[in-house]
């Protein structure tokens, strides 16, 4: 029998990698990017570029 049993262990890996996966896929572009670069302010003049953008 050369079929490998899946290991406990690997089946919680996949179900978290999952979890997570569908966890991003549920949130916004903006909440990406906040979960991304929450601990990183853009550059003064990046944020005001970004402003001008929007109107």
């Amino acid at each position: 029998n050369w079929i490998i049993p899946p290991q406990p262990c690997a089946d919680v890996d996949s179900k978290t990698t999952s979890d997570k996966r569908s966890e991003y896929a549920s949130m916004t572009y903006e909440e990406l990017q906040a979960q991304l670069f929450a601990d990183v302010d853009p550059p003064p003049e990046k944020r005001k570029k970004w402003h001008e953008e929007e109107q």
